[in-house]
């Protein structure tokens, strides 16, 4: 079970070993011109007019024809890591720039007691070819709504590079945000 596990370990860090010199790798211009560097944007999250950077890990991508994946983090494993962040009315969510690929999920996580239990999931619609416009929070959920507590708003999203067929290559995030509400609306 032991040498499994090392093996398992072992075609985790080739897989991202590759990854890695692919995306420090000067890339390929295409017959359109494009490069086939994948365009990553920006995800924040604005409350008390204050914009917050979020914790982000890897999940997946695809380079040079090569997919890879990592283990996904748990709110347990990573949520000390996160910064405190007040909750006010005016909170919003930024999702700016590159080129999105795929779906986008929001989950919110509430702690309760010592466990973060999951309290809402959306996917927020498929971009298949890319699109460089401002995404705002999905609808159908308000975030005005937070009772007082503890919450983690993970978003998962990919960015791409813009080309299609085998010169397509993606990658894959979870931001993470921890927020606050000290205050019952």
């Amino acid at each position: 079970m032991k040498g499994i596990k090392f093996l398992c370990g072992i075609a985790f860090c080739v897989q991202l070993v590759i990854f890695i010199s692919a995306c420090s790798a000067k890339p390929e211009v295409s017959s359109t011109g494009k490069t086939s560097e994948v365009s990553v944007g920006s995800v924040a999250v604005i409350s008390g007019e204050v914009e917050y950077t979020p914790y982000a890990q890897v999940l997946y991508g695809l380079s040079d024809g090569i997919f890879f994946d990592a283990l996904i983090e748990q709110p347990r494993e990573f949520a000390d890591k996160l910064a405190l962040i007040p909750y006010y009315d005016d909170f919003r969510v930024s999702i700016d720039g590159g080129i999105l690929w795929g779906n986008r999920t929001f989950r919110l996580y509430r702690l309760t007691e010592d466990e973060w239990l999951i309290e809402y999931v959306r996917e927020h619609g498929y971009v298949e070819n890319g699109d460089e416009s401002l995404y705002e929070d999905p609808p159908g959920y308000e975030y005005s709504a937070l009772e007082q507590g503890d919450y983690i708003l993970s978003i998962t999203l990919a960015w791409q590079n813009g080309l299609e067929g085998n010169l397509l290559e993606y990658v894959g995030y979870q931001y993470s945000f921890r927020l606050v509400a000290a205050y019952a609306p």
